[in-house]
């Protein structure tokens, strides 16, 4: 009988295998468990399409999820059950139907264009401004300031952060290493005084243990050299939520959004989109190029208007 779990572990070396990053796999365990819990607990077989039906159900009804996340558990489960079937040929038939169920329609009345939910500059020096709130402890609100600041004017990744290492921050060329970017690329972030200000006043704080080296990670979790590991993803996504919400009084803001507000403050600034491209670690820059149209969507209208004020007013 056909078990989830005796083929994950197969499923997941085949995906590290191909490239994908720790990350990517890491989340494609969590879907893939997920619905194997599920199924167990409503005493489902996983490999009917009918179970599959339940599931879309239970994420969008029961749990409330976005229809993009539903979509994405239904990608996620129909890759995974894809190679049941060609590689490892447990099963005869995907449950995960090519047409997901979801309508374009459905997914573009919930998305909103990036630039209708972008912070302001003012927003942002509020982060940079930011004093400490009443009831969290000064080392902690110093590790928070400066993962935040990092995120927002370095434009990393939440999985780049992760894996800072203090090694990584170049203080004196201003700028900071990602050696385990997306796809494992290699690149040179800006390093602006102030996240520098930040990082140096976490480290000085006594945070990490003592005993720690350069080559360790620069942000974890762990009171001992032993037990220092990194930050799960969640965590840093709450983690982030909750100072912006503290600095700027708005709520629900994803670590991405900080990553966000960094390549819009540099569009917004005549920064070159080839340019932008380079720090943010787009491999094409066609990426970069549709990310600036929905980071900057009135942006063509402001430039127009100046030109014909400056011709005709």
């Amino acid at each position: 009988m056909f078990t989830i779990s005796d083929s994950l572990a197969a499923y997941l070396s085949d995906c590290k295998a191909n490239g994908f990053s720790a990350a990517t796999t890491a989340q494609y365990s969590l879907i893939v468990s997920q619905y194997s819990k599920f199924c167990e607990n409503k005493k489902q077989n996983p490999t009917l399409p009918a179970t599959i039906a339940a599931y879309k159900a239970y994420l969008a009804q029961e749990r409330g999820v976005k229809l993009s996340t539903v979509q994405y558990h239904l990608t996620v489960l129909r890759g995974f059950f894809a190679f049941c079937q060609r590689t490892l040929r447990v099963i005869e038939e995907n449950p995960v139907l090519p047409d997901l169920g979801i309508g374009k329609k459905q997914l573009a009345a919930e998305r909103r264009p990036y630039g209708d939910k972008l912070m302001t500059e003012q927003e942002i020096k509020a982060l940079v401004t930011a004093s400490r709130p009443s009831g969290i402890h000064a080392r902690t609100f110093l590790r928070n300031r400066a993962i935040v600041l990092i995120l927002v004017l370095c434009g990393l990744r939440n999985s780049e952060l992760r894996a800072l290492r203090p090694v990584d921050l170049d203080f004196e060329k201003s700028m900071i290493y990602v050696e385990r970017g997306k796809g494992g690329k290699r690149r040179e972030v800006p390093f602006p005084r102030a996240a520098q200000e930040a990082a140096r006043e976490y480290l000085a704080s006594g945070c990490r243990p003592s005993g720690l080296s350069d080559t360790d990670l620069l942000f974890g979790v762990g009171a001992t050299n032993e037990t220092w590991h990194e930050i799960h993803r969640f965590s840093l996504a709450t983690l982030v939520n909750r100072y912006v919400a503290s600095a700027t009084g708005h709520s629900g803001e994803r670590s991405h959004a900080l990553r966000h507000a960094f390549a819009s403050t540099l569009l917004t600034n005549d920064v070159p989109v080839a340019k932008i491209q380079t720090v943010l670690g787009h491999t094409s820059i066609r990426t970069t190029e549709i990310y600036a149209s929905n980071l900057a969507p009135h942006r063509s209208v402001q430039e127009a208007n100046a030109v014909l004020n400056g011709l005709f007013s």
